[in-house]
């Protein structure tokens, strides 16, 4: 009984930290992502480069950066079969930057666009529209994805 009690508070802390990572807050954008990298580093050839230094945007920002490429993320883990994922970050004067690839099997452009890929999908889209941002989307059976945000800044 113990053990499962044990259990039980693991993973809550473990969703508590997926959703609302302390590092994101804490230590920023690019620590959390990194952070969320190396935890599947084992399996995976890992590009990271982030330009943002110690630039801070606002939570509302970087929550929903952080859950869009937590899900990008998920999404390669679950159905790509993939061997490398990249995550580039830059700040632009344009705005923010966020690059996403793997070089997995691929989606069909249609699901995206349609939102009917799944859930995460879905909220990948109402994330980016809360910050009045699009999805520059690139796949090709067998040549992964690309996913490209720009999310402008004032």
């Amino acid at each position: 009984f113990d053990q499962l009690i044990s259990e039980a508070v693991d993973t809550v802390r473990f969703l508590s930290e997926d959703l609302s990572p302390i590092t994101l807050f804490k230590g920023g954008l690019s620590k959390a992502i990194k952070k969320r990298l190396d935890a599947i580093a084992e399996f995976y050839d890992i590009v990271f480069e982030s330009h943002l230094g110690n630039i801070r945007f606002s939570e509302q920002i970087e929550i929903n950066i952080y859950r869009i490429v937590n899900e990008f993320i998920n999404n390669t883990i679950k159905h790509a079969d993939a061997s490398v994922i990249k995550v580039k970050i830059v700040n632009a004067k344009s705005g923010l930057s966020i690059h996403y690839s793997d070089n997995g099997k691929g989606i069909k452009r249609e699901l995206v666009e349609l939102s009917q890929a799944g859930r995460g999908i879905a909220n990948i889209m109402g994330r980016l529209k809360s910050l009045n941002s699009n999805l520059k989307f690139k796949s090709e059976p067998g040549r992964g994805v690309h996913y490209d945000i720009l999310i402008p800044m004032q």
